[in-house]
């Protein structure tokens, strides 16, 4: 399985949230991918970091993304988004 590991920097990035879940949307066999934000704690970032993490997962179609660090946005299951010792929605 793989690991996307970014920093949380990249978030604002005008082509690079795209281009990356673009990439593992390409790869049909890839259906859960880890995902850990370098320096990024959801409870101390300002709205806009948090909109940010929003738009990005949701551009990846047809994947599990498991978050490394945990958080309330794990138990969030729109977009099959869990704690990496959570429950499958």
């Amino acid at each position: 399985m793989p690991e996307l590991v970014i920093d949380k920097q990249l978030l604002f990035s005008k082509e690079a949230p795209s281009h990356i879940a673009n990439i593992y949307n390409n790869f049909e066999e890839i259906k859960k991918i880890f995902l850990w934000i370098d320096n990024f704690n959801e409870t101390e970032e300002n709205d806009a970091y948090l909109h940010k993490l929003v738009e990005f997962l949701k551009q990846f179609k047809g994947k599990q993304i498991i978050n490394l660090y945990g958080g309330y946005f794990s138990l969030y299951d729109e977009w099959d988004w869990y704690p990496v010792c959570g429950e499958e929605g």
